[in-house]
């Protein structure tokens, strides 16, 4: 145990040394993410997977599907499209984003009818690159989506790889 502990300080003690650039244009890459979506007194988490390409060195777009469920209530699916544009080529690059995306909700229970939103969503964040194949991202958001209309705040958490 002392030895994993040491071995991961030691890799967060090196990783900013290793850090490199932004990936180039025409790089693809995979997401995995978890956000948090805050409104109207409730709070929703959310699992993604997803696909991003730098169009060139700043401009990113990106797709992606989601799965989340509100405690026994329903289950949402999430189909979304977006891009973002990164101000710096350094490690740690500020960013921002927006993305639509479409939720196609299944209540529980015999009967009930599935319902779909349309939203889209603004904001900013910053990625952190380990390596040119590697990085995390923190996003912080306004949300909008309609059925019911909701403003909601939504917070993201994602890693992605590039290759």
């Amino acid at each position: 145990m002392k030895t994993l502990s040491a071995l991961v300080l030691l890799a967060i003690l090196v990783s900013p040394a290793l850090s490199q650039n932004t990936p180039g244009g025409g790089t693809f890459g995979l997401s995995a993410s978890f956000s948090a979506l805050v409104g109207n007194n409730i709070v929703t988490m959310s699992n993604g997977l997803g696909g991003v390409y730098w169009v060139d060195n700043r401009w990113v777009i990106s797709g992606g599907i989601g799965l989340s469920s509100i405690a026994d209530d329903a289950t949402t699916f999430t189909f979304s499209a977006g891009g973002r544009y990164h101000f710096n080529k350094n490690a740690l690059s500020p960013l921002v984003a927006a993305a639509m995306f479409l939720n196609v909700i299944s209540p529980s229970g015999a009967g009930t009818k599935s319902t779909t939103q349309f939203g889209f969503l603004l904001g900013g964040g910053a990625e952190y690159f380990f390596s040119k194949g590697f990085g995390m991202i923190v996003f912080q958001g306004l949300q909008f989506s309609t059925e019911p209309t909701t403003f909601a705040f939504a917070t993201r958490l994602g890693l992605e790889w590039y290759f």
